[in-house]
């Protein structure tokens, strides 16, 4: 990317300010108004636009223009209002991109963002003062700020005020201050941009910075369009989850009364109950009373999958349920406008992969079901794209491991590593089981999970099979241990790894030979007493509880002994942690910059042909809506782009997508019988044809592969 500041004719920063119709600023797009437009200019000169229709067909010109470069902060909030009022900005600078990228990886708040966090508190202090004072012991903050006041004072040393920000901007005379702030939010627009991309060139960043530059249009119109929703099927389908789950929960009280509570005849555990010991009085939802009731620690997650007892994997199901029916009732149906269309808000760059993130609400972790509910507008069919295992794909390519590559290649990815780790014969199919515990470990090996915690959640019996397992996966695939080792390293003892295009994650740095060269002074001590104590009575299981639990040891040893130990075991942690997401992170970024790039160039195809539009994007996956009419042509448009994006960002990697066209829809196998879930299209590719599931009948998975066999 050659330098933005000497490639176009003008530079210009800019803002809008937005106003709800009555005396405050809005943030929605579709009710709000765009009350005015701030324009700095390079040669120092700063105009404030009322938006009207006088004005806007100036602005219109100014931003759509190509030979310009438009520099704002936080640029999807602006793009979003100027695209309903039918203004396209074109060649974007976003300081708060930037910022995100440059700083990708830091997380903990410094003393700016405590800053920014006691002025939300205290808006009646100037800011100039404001930084004077010893914000962090009257606030704090809980991340590392990108807003435009903390980049300014990090990056220039400039103060600004953001009291102002959400007043009445549709007042016929705005006020002094009012002005003042305007002018602020533009004035060191263009500074700013140069000197991030003076730190952009010097950390090579520029293929990074232009994909998500461009990307921020991509970002703003998905919000706009959303994901179209049917409410109606969605309610039901709850509703119903709703009567199991009360029906569970009655059935349940009554199991855990007979079986935990009047069984054992514990008093403590009948004291609960307010000496009723009735089964209606057990509280489900009391994380406290159902650990003290299971005689467990807590009642999280993995301890309940550690269980054996039917009971307790009856509460498991139950939980679940109870989350499902809380979650997705009032979080999601009520942001649902009067289409039907549920909007997310999107961040491009907030996580350190560079991995899109959402919230209000969180579409990226949606459950399986949610495609059943996912419809068109008339006229549209929905369609979904997946790359297919496309992590492991990259660890093979970045890797350049050619045992792992061939397996990627294979028609079945997971027989062909159970093959090699377990040596079965070519002749010999491969057992199920065998290929679930390859599949496992490939999966788990790039997140750094380790054999104790596959072990603690279920996927192995016992902690040496997943030895084993993982021992002969990186057998042979020896470069794949090479690559994470490396990638490890680099985050360990540099403080960074880069992802295929470059793009940065930074990690905290921890000294820990410095912490392990104190604590071996006194290791030996403690760990005699720990075996000595544990001998005695058993208290602690392992060496490292024992260290965390001190404070019940005082008279034993000194506190400073007990201080160095527990130290080195938050540094031991510390380093654990960031060698985990150093050898992850290249492969999760990369990930995400090979379907933004699949996305921004889908972006242009539909601008271009009128075939449809992207509705929501979930990690891998991007949902569309395309025209009935125009369904073919796009479907191999979109197949085509989304695999051609993965060898735009690695070289010769192959990055099969898979494609899926229709809602989902339950139906029973015309084979088997069973109730299986699939799309209402069936695609012929050959033909170029759709095919409705019931025109042609259902046919399970299982089914579908006992027929290719």
């Amino acid at each position: 990317m050659t330098n933005p500041f000497h490639q176009y004719k003008r530079v210009i920063g800019f803002d809008i300010e937005t106003w709800d119709g009555k005396n405050k600023g809005s943030l929605d797009p579709f009710t709000g108004k765009i009350a005015l437009v701030q324009v700095a200019f390079d040669d120092g000169d700063i105009k404030i636009f009322r938006f009207n229709e006088r004005t806007k067909p100036y602005i219109k010109e100014l931003l759509e223009d190509p030979s310009i470069l438009k520099v704002g902060h936080n640029l999807k909030f602006d793009l979003k209002f100027l695209y309903v009022n039918d203004i396209y900005p074109n060649e974007l600078f976003d300081t708060m991109i930037a910022s995100e990228i440059l700083y990708a990886g830091i997380s903990n708040p410094d003393d700016i963002s405590q800053y920014i966090e006691a002025q939300k508190k205290y808006l009646d202090v100037p800011v100039e003062e404001l930084f004077q004072i010893e914000a962090k012991k009257v606030t704090k903050a809980t991340r590392f700020s990108h807003s435009l006041i903390a980049v300014l004072k990090r990056e220039l040393n400039v103060n600004i005020s953001k009291d102002v920000q959400n007043s009445n901007w549709g007042v016929e005379n705005l006020t002094p201050q009012q002005i003042e702030y305007a002018k602020n939010d533009v004035k060191y627009l263009i500074k700013l941009a140069k000197h991030f991309w003076k730190k952009i060139v010097l950390d090579k960043l520029e293929k990074v910075f232009y994909l998500e530059s461009e990307f921020v249009r991509v970002l703003a119109l998905l919000e706009l369009i959303g994901v179209k929703i049917d409410a109606k099927g969605w309610k039901e389908y709850l509703t119903s989850v709703e009567k199991e789950t009360l029906e569970l929960e009655k059935e349940l009280k009554k199991e855990i009364y007979e079986k935990f509570v009047r069984s054992k005849e514990n008093k403590s555990i009948i004291s609960l109950f307010e000496d009723t010991a009735e089964y209606e009085k057990i509280n489900l939802n009391s994380p406290l009373q159902m650990a003290k009731i299971f005689g467990l620690k807590n009642v999280s997650k993995l301890t309940l999958q550690k269980q054996d007892d039917p009971t307790i994997q009856k509460y498991i199901e139950y939980k679940k349920k109870m989350k499902l029916v809380t979650t997705y009732t009032e979080e999601y149906l009520n942001k649902l406008d009067d289409k039907h269309r549920l909007r997310s808000d999107y961040s491009q760059t907030r996580t350190a992969t560079g991995r899109i993130s959402s919230s209000s609400p969180n579409l990226q972790n949606v459950p399986s079901w949610f495609k059943r509910y996912i419809v068109a507008e008339e006229g549209y069919i929905p369609v979904f794209a997946d790359y297919s295992q496309v992590e492991l794909r990259i660890l093979a390519y970045l890797s350049g491991d050619e045992e792992f590559i061939k397996s990627c290649e294979a028609k079945d990815m997971h027989s062909e590593n159970a093959r090699k780790i377990f040596k079965i014969p070519e002749d010999q199919p491969v057992p199920k089981d065998l290929r679930k515990k390859a599949k496992t470990v490939s999966f788990a090996i790039p997140y750094g999970s380790s054999a104790l915690g596959l072990v603690e959640r279920g996927m192995f019996e016992t902690v040496e099979e997943a030895e084993m397992v993982m021992r002969e996966f990186f057998n042979n695939f020896p470069k794949v241990r090479e690559f994470l080792q490396k990638s490890a390293d680099l985050a360990s003892k540099f403080g960074f790894t880069r992802d295929a295009i470059g793009r940065i994650r930074r990690y905290e740095t921890v000294n820990f030979d410095f912490y392990l060269e104190r604590f071996s002074s006194v290791e030996q001590k403690l760990k005699q007493f720990y075996l000595d104590l544990k001998n005695d009575i058993a208290v602690y299981e392992t060496y490292d509880e024992f260290i965390k639990n001190y404070e019940n040891l005082k008279g034993k040893f000194t506190r400073t002994d007990f201080k160095i130990a527990k130290e080195f075991l938050e540094a031991k942690s510390k380093i654990s942690k960031i060698r985990r997401e150093g050898q992850n992170h290249p492969i999760q970024a990369t990930s995400a910059s090979i379907t933004k790039t699949a996305m921004l160039d889908l972006y242009h195809y539909f601008l271009a042909t009128g075939y449809g539009y992207m509705t929501l994007t979930v990690h891998d996956s991007i949902f569309f809506e395309v025209k009935k009419d125009n369904i073919f042509p796009a479907l191999k448009e979109i197949k085509s782009i989304m695999e051609e994006a993965g060898k735009k960002v690695v070289p010769n990697i192959n990055t099969p997508v898979d494609i899926e066209v229709g809602r989902k829809v339950l139906r029973n196998c015309v084979i088997c019988g069973q109730e299986t879930e699939l799309n209402e299209y069936i695609i012929d590719w050959e033909k170029e044809k759709l095919y409705h599931v019931d025109e042609i009948g259902a046919v399970c998975e299982e089914c579908q592969k006992l027929s290719s066999a």
